[in-house]
């Protein structure tokens, strides 16, 4: 693995966490009847009172997970094959999600033998760095996972070179 901070690795997985649950919300507002409304021009959102409401009182109450579930309720069973145990990985992202956010990470010490520092202690702390590495590749996986699984149910790829 590259030499990434944990601090770059937080970043990241909050990033992912982000993306799809803007994902989750984009589909919830579309599937709910709140699809943006443009002016002829184009310029202006008519109805962007109506959105940023639905969004206040509605999205921003929904915890990622019930977002989840509200995507598994309105769509098919059949449209395609769900992930195999689609509910457990959502958790799962959803905890290592939580991890990098809400847990001091070990800070990686710059050798062995800094000043103050036994070799036991060393070892420990590298030992959890490590650890959070394997948590941060997994997460990479998860996020490919169920970010594309979802994307390819709602939208459908352009094939830019048939629109010419």
């Amino acid at each position: 693995m590259e030499d990434k901070s944990i601090a770059d690795m937080r970043h990241e997985v909050i990033d992912n966490t982000i993306r799809v649950e803007n994902l989750l919300n984009e589909i919830m507002q579309i599937d709910m009847g709140f699809e943006i409304q443009e002016s002829p021009n184009r310029e202006d959102i008519l109805n962007l009172e109506e959105i940023h409401k639905f969004h206040k009182h509605i999205l921003d109450k929904f915890r990622l997970h019930s977002k989840f579930e509200y995507l598994k309720a309105i769509l098919p069973k059949d449209k395609n094959e769900w992930p195999k145990d689609y509910a457990r990985k959502c958790k799962r992202f959803i905890e290592i999600r939580n991890k990098f956010a809400h847990t001091l990470a070990p800070e990686k010490p710059y050798k062995e033998g800094t000043i103050g520092m036994l070799s036991l202690e060393f070892d420990i702390i590298t030992k959890r760095i490590e650890e959070w590495e394997k948590l941060y590749l997994e997460h990479l996986e998860l996020f490919k996972e169920i970010y594309d699984f979802i994307y390819n149910q709602f939208y459908t790829p352009i094939d830019l070179d048939e629109k010419r």
